[in-house]
């Protein structure tokens, strides 16, 4: 009786084991079947031959387990127990992998991004979040602007803000000269505000030079406003935009929608012929910037302070072609994406040095020598960067003179940053090409998922895959097939005078030549344009054959025309150049007893030198101050005082380029306060520019103290300090093979 109870046990028991097994291998098989399913345009057959093949076994395991249940085989139904369980962890573990290598590419198009809003004073500002009241607060007054109005309403509800006190802006940059000016008590601006706007030369030290009172940050869909064809097949020729951008954080969320575009590169590819065309634009390139106030131009790296969809706008108006697919990199991620594939190979070009990815130098600078060598994380980063060299007249470039005063080979600018950009990506994706290690290639989806944004579908990422293939297949019998066409935009540097920051910005500026040749050439490699027949092809045995860059060949063309420098003009010249352009000049004369000025004497025009020449009103025109000589006077004026507002050494004059000791001889004869003069010394190593006076507050020129009495005029000047002994460099490590 017990026996015959014991073995009905053992045969429930075993029964519902094999039905447990079978429902666990449905559930993975499914699971399996699911994530195969979802790999669309990657290997259709063989998906769906293996999809069959699953079904079959889902089929034939309920056939099995019926049978094992009618039928009592208590050993068959362990043997199936097994090799179900078997095939449960084996489609468990496939599905898993599908799973978690779908789920990072399909993050790489995020379908949310944080924006940020901080309100920011002066760091030597008594003003705090609870005394804001009667304190004048900057403002942008486009409703439309998420960092600048939206999120900015709501902290002027939450913290109770007086609405009073107001001062409305078209413009970020004109808003923080109004802080610095003393025009305005705070301003809300973006949080990511010290990142973007440090690059502008007396905006240097804005991180130092200023507070955040209270920073307010919120998630939101992502708001792309691109009207070029998203949905081009990449079975198709298409465009992308790489944008490479600087985040202070390790992840891309940190920096989502205002940024410096640092890097832009821009490729056509042709699925077809598997050729592809590259062309590096230039970061400082001056062109309209289409989502600014009247489509002004600018650097177009100061297009991405409006986020991507104002970055491809503009390349779009600039090169007039339509962009498929951007690609938005952060920098920090490039340091740890070859380092996971254990460094990339580069033939480096010449020796140099350059800040961390931290922006550090000292013990952290990284030195890179020239040759072939297998860069780390960091050199590649800074391969990428190097656009300076020691002693090369730039703020960077005296930096490098402290750390590799020696590594001055070859040319350094944009152009050479553009083309060292190209190398990296180039090693970076024959690195990762042949990584064949599982765990290193999921390593690698991490670090994409992290530090990228794209408007690829998951479906078009995936259709990667048969491109991929065929040009694996077809180097297998051709050898490298995948062509890459050289293009390079040919530019000039020129200074602009920027009406926004106040100051001249150094500008790139396109020949229209070669970007109508790069253009052609993308065209033609998007089959837009028919390419031209090439009859005639010579050579010498004696020379040997170096290939065409696009893009690179000689152009007689005018350049910007801009409003010269009139105070190297005389009287004459200067009413004939207005009669040549057909702009009014009008001059006012100012009495002067100064030593430093000379009868007529041009010293102040009220549109500054180096001016966009098409911004100027023709019938306004330019009005020029000319000096006319008078006898000394060496009474104090009390230039406060209503009956002293006119006199002469009232009027603020333009110290650029004079000394800091001129300003103080003509602060020594006037009475100005509560009128407020700030003096900055900025530190050189060239002894002649010695207390040169290098900025100045320039709606200020020209003007009576007693009219601007309650303004702060900023000086900024050198001061020399003497260079010490050089740190000697380290040797470096020899680079592993």
């Amino acid at each position: 009786m017990n026996d015959k109870f014991s073995y009905k046990k053992y045969l429930n028991l075993t029964k519902g084991l094999t039905i447990s097994t079978l429902s666990l291998f449905i559930l993975s098989s499914f699971f399996l079947i699911f994530n195969i399913l979802r790999l669309n345009n990657i290997e259709n057959l063989i998906r769906f031959l293996v999809v069959i093949f699953i079904i079959i076994l889902i089929a034939l395991g309920i056939f099995f387990t019926i049978k094992i249940i009618k039928k009592e085989h208590l050993n068959r139904s362990i043997v199936f127990a097994i090799i179900a369980l078997l095939l449960t962890t084996v489609f468990g573990i496939g599905g898993f992998y599908i799973n978690k290598a779908y789920n990072s590419i399909n993050k790489l198009n995020k379908n949310e991004v944080t924006y940020g809003t901080s309100l920011v004073v002066l760091s030597n500002s008594n003003v705090t979040i609870d005394n804001l009241k009667n304190k004048k607060i900057g403002i942008i007054k486009d409703t439309q602007s998420i960092e600048g109005y939206i999120i900015s309403q709501e902290i002027i509800e939450e913290k109770n803000i007086d609405k009073n006190t107001f001062v409305e802006y078209d413009d970020f940059i004109m808003m923080v000269n109004d802080l610095y000016d003393g025009n305005v008590d705070a301003i809300f601006i973006s949080h990511q505000y010290t990142s973007m706007y440090s690059s502008i030369e007396h905006f240097a030290n804005i991180g130092d030079e200023t507070k955040v009172l209270f920073t307010k940050k919120k998630k939101m869909e992502k708001k792309e406003e691109l009207n070029s064809n998203t949905t081009a097949n990449v079975t198709e020729p298409f465009t992308m935009l790489i944008m490479g951008v600087q985040s202070p954080d390790d992840d891309l969320e940190a920096l989502p929608t205002s940024f410096n575009a640092d890097t832009l590169i821009l490729l056509t590819f042709n699925p077809k012929t598997l050729n592809a065309t590259i062309v590096s634009i230039p970061r400082d390139t001056f062109v309209p910037i289409m989502c600014m106030r009247n489509q002004i131009q600018n650097k177009i790296t100061h297009s991405g302070w409006s986020g991507e969809s104002c970055v491809i706008k503009t390349v779009e108006n600039f090169t007039g072609l339509d962009i498929n697919y951007y690609v938005k990199v952060n920098f920090m991620g490039v340091v740890k994406l070859v380092d996971a594939v254990d460094g990339i190979q580069v033939d480096v070009p010449y020796s140099f040095c350059e800040q961390n990815s931290k922006r550090s130098w000292g013990s952290a600078t990284v030195f890179v020598e020239k040759g072939l060598h297998t860069l780390n994380g960091e050199q590649a980063l800074a391969l990428s960067r190097n656009r300076h060299k020691a002693k090369d007249g730039s703020s960077v470039g005296a930096t490098m003179s402290k750390y590799c005063p020696t590594y001055t080979e070859g040319t350094r600018n944009d152009i050479v940053r553009g083309k060292n950009q190209q190398l990296v990506i180039n090693a970076l994706a024959n690195k990762i090409k042949d990584v064949r290690d599982i765990n290193k290639l999921y390593q690698i989806l991490d670090l994409l998922e992290k530090n990228m944004d794209t408007n690829l579908t998951t479906n078009q990422i995936l259709s990667f895959y048969n491109i991929g293939k065929d040009i694996l297949a077809k180097s297998k019998t051709d050898g490298d097939v995948l062509m890459f066409q050289k293009l390079q935009l040919k530019t000039y540097g020129q200074y602009i005078y920027d009406e926004r920051a106040r100051i001249e910005l150094s500008n790139q500026i396109y020949y229209k030549g070669s970007l109508n040749e790069i253009v052609d050439a993308m065209k033609i490699n998007l089959g837009l344009k028919e390419p031209k027949i090439i009859k005639d092809f010579s050579f010498s045995i004696n020379k040997p054959y170096v290939e065409t860059t696009i893009g690179n060949g000689y152009y007689n063309e005018s350049g910007i025309p801009l409003v010269p420098d009139f105070t190297t003009y005389t009287k004459e010249k200067a009413i004939s150049w207005g009669n040549s352009k057909g702009i009014a000049i009008n001059f006012e004369t100012v009495e002067s007893s100064n030593s430093n000025y000379k009868e007529g004497q041009i010293t102040y025009q009220s549109i500054p030198k180096n001016s966009l020449l098409s911004l100027v009103n023709k019938t306004k025109g330019i009005t020029l101050n000319i000096i006319k000589k008078k006898a000394v006077e060496t009474t104090k004026i009390d230039c406060t005082k209503e009956e002293n507002k006119e006199e002469e050494l009232c009027l603020i004059p333009d110290f650029t380029n004079q000394t800091i000791n001129e300003l103080n001889a003509w602060k020594k004869n006037i009475i100005f306060s509560p009128f407020v003069i700030t003096t900055k010394d900025i530190k050189t190593n060239v002894q002649a520019d010695n207390n040169k006076i290098t900025f100045q507050t320039k709606d200020l020129i020209g003007k009576y103290i007693y009219d601007v009495i309650d303004r702060t005029m900023r000086i900024e000047y050198y001061k020399y300090e003497k260079e010490e002994d050089f740190t000697p460099i380290p040797e470096l490590e020899e680079p592993n093979e």
